[in-house]
């Protein structure tokens, strides 16, 4: 009924993405800025640059972002930098959150824009790049032991959450785990079990033509949605600005 079957040709395993999230934890909003000049060189190699790699650099830009603006500021954090160097378990259980948010978002924004092309449906672009991103990721938590012995001032993650934190930033944190977690779920589920898509890809005909509007106009909304609340994970608004200044001089 829904088959589980590959063709890499439509949509190939994307373990980029997988690094991007690490590597964004780490690095912070340079690794962001590298994951998108990386997939952009990478679709000239291959031959593939072309309109689709907007959305593979939008994937790749905002993934490294969710790593930065997202540890430490989730429900449940470990509440220490993303150095493992305890070998806590709240360490790799917020680390498997980031993940999930970061893979699922990237995801979401590459089957979004098979959508858009029409060049397939979201679940079949969207579904090998979660797999592969996902399975990639397992080599972060060693790389983000290293970097912590490596960098002299720690991991830009450790930097931003050493910085008083307002409820905004970790209710806008909360809310990008939601919305990207809510929109790979959702995009999937209507793919495969209303327009009877296949899970991965399929080379029936028909079966991986995209461009459904119910989709399409979901990935505009989760997407701005998605942009508006990392901004606010990382970024005191004015006036929680104002209040933690005053807080400090009393």
């Amino acid at each position: 009924m829904y088959a589980v079957v590959s063709a890499a040709s439509v949509a190939p395993f994307r373990p980029e993405y997988g690094v991007a999230v690490f590597l964004g934890i780490g690095l912070g909003p340079a690794a962001a800025l590298g994951a998108a000049l990386g997939q952009v060189l990478h679709d000239s190699v291959v031959g593939s640059l072309g309109t689709s790699t907007v959305f593979a650099v939008t994937a790749a830009l905002l993934t490294a972002l969710v790593g930065y603006a997202v540890w430490g500021k989730v429900v449940a954090s470990s509440d220490t930098p993303p150095d493992f160097r305890d070998g806590k378990g709240a360490q790799f259980a917020e680390y498997a959150v980031v993940v999930l948010t970061g893979t699922a978002l990237s995801a979401s924004v590459v089957g979004w824009g098979a959508e858009v092309l029409g060049n397939a449906t979201f679940s079949v672009a969207a579904v090998p790049v979660f797999v592969g991103a996902f399975v990639v990721s397992a080599v972060g938590p060693p790389f983000l032991y290293l970097l912590s012995y490596v960098a002299e001032k720690g991991t830009k993650a450790e930097h931003a959450n050493g910085e008083v934190m307002q409820r905004q930033a970790h209710v806008a944190a909360t809310g990008v785990v939601l919305v990207s977690l809510s929109w790979f779920v959702g995009g999937v589920g209507f793919a495969v079990f209303i327009e009877d898509a296949p899970l991965f890809a399929a080379d029936a005909t028909g079966a991986t033509e995209g461009g459904s509007t119910v989709l399409v106009d979901n990935g505009v909304v989760s997407l701005l949605f998605v942009v508006a609340l990392l901004f606010l994970s990382v970024r005191r608004l004015p006036w929680a600005r104002r209040s933690a200044d005053g807080d400090t001089k009393n």
